[in-house]
């Protein structure tokens, strides 16, 4: 009698030996083991936005480093993904099916990881917020949430980094930018035109001169914050050439945080571009003074409440929604 055949005591799953019904799902699991997550996130950015420096402002990474992700993901399909052209990337036919199922695909793991997230951590809040908006206005006010909803707690996380909502890194943002966020609901959180601001013995000063007007402010010490050009925008609204504004020069330190800025204006130590949100209080209290409230001038930078749709749909997060833009419309503009 012929020996039977010899079997393997331990059978690679999915070989020869495994249920033939279960040989399709054992590919598949094989597949998704070896998806290179992050290239995906990459291209999928790219596709949707339009090009690498697109995608990488939303990713947080270099365009360098996206093209490299495409290319890794190109190499591993053995196929063109995009098409490079002088004015930027085309997707080829190929591209855009994967693109299309890609973007489907994370969308709803983030759905899911956002409805999972909610449900693990019901009564705690996290708000991703801009630091100087976190010092100047929502510290002075948060009390008023806690106090509506007692059963909530809330961590306010304040970087100058976006926290990525999509992740789970926050429920709900407060924003500094230009709204254009992608993906994102963005409700701005009103006009902030700026205007001089300084100490009230600084500015009684100032109003005691023959000369008071916009361009006397060339002489003054004027604090800088490093990111924007706001005096010199402020200084075009007022009518004052740029000539002279720039043989001014600086005229005064530069801060890299805006909070610091207001400070050393209430501090005496020179004169401020304020914008509403940042100065109301101070204003309000008398620690801050408008030179000219008449001559504002708009930068098209602002703050903004930003925030997933199904983030939006958590009752703790709308709740902080309503009551935040609630203390909004109270504020003087």
């Amino acid at each position: 009698m012929a020996d039977a055949p010899l079997r393997d005591p331990n059978p690679e799953p999915g070989g020869a030996h495994a249920d033939p019904a279960l040989r399709p799902e054992i590919a598949r699991a094989r597949t998704i083991a070896r998806l290179p997550l992050n290239a995906i996130r990459a291209f999928t950015a790219a596709a949707r936005l339009g090009g690498m420096a697109a995608a990488a402002g939303e990713l947080g990474l270099t365009p360098g480093a996206v093209s490299q992700q495409v290319k890794t993901l190109e190499d591993r399909l053995g196929l063109k993904l995009f098409e490079r052209e002088a004015r930027g990337v085309r997707l080829t036919a190929v591209g855009a099916d994967l693109a299309d199922a890609a973007h489907q695909a994370l969308d709803g793991m983030a759905h899911a990881y956002e409805r999972a997230l909610a449900r693990t951590a019901p009564g705690i809040l996290t708000v991703g917020v801009a630091p100087s908006f976190a010092s100047l206005w929502l510290a002075p006010r948060i009390g008023g949430f806690l106090k509506a909803q007692p059963d909530l707690a809330v961590r306010l996380d304040s970087q100058r980094h976006h926290v990525d909502l999509a992740r789970g890194e926050a429920d709900i943002a407060l924003r500094w930018g230009r709204g254009d966020w992608r993906g994102l609901v963005v409700l701005p959180l009103g006009p902030e035109p700026l205007t001089p601001v300084a100490a009230p013995a600084l500015a009684a000063a100032l109003r005691t001169r023959t000369d008071f007007a916009p361009a006397c402010l060339l002489d003054q010490v004027r604090l800088h914050f490093a990111e924007l050009d706001d005096w010199g925008c402020w200084f075009r609204a007022a009518g004052v050439a740029m000539p002279e504004v720039i043989a001014a020069g600086p005229g005064g330190p530069v801060f890299s945080e805006s909070t610091a800025v207001i400070e050393a204006a209430e501090a005496g130590q020179g004169i401020a571009i304020g914008r509403p949100s940042l100065t109301a209080d101070a204003i309000a209290a008398g620690r801050l003074v408008q030179l000219f409230p008449d001559i504002r001038a708009d930068d098209g930078w602002g703050y903004y409440l930003v925030a997933t749709e199904v983030g939006l749909r958590r009752p703790a997060v709308a709740a902080f929604r309503d009551w935040l833009m609630a203390e909004i419309a109270k504020m003087p503009r």
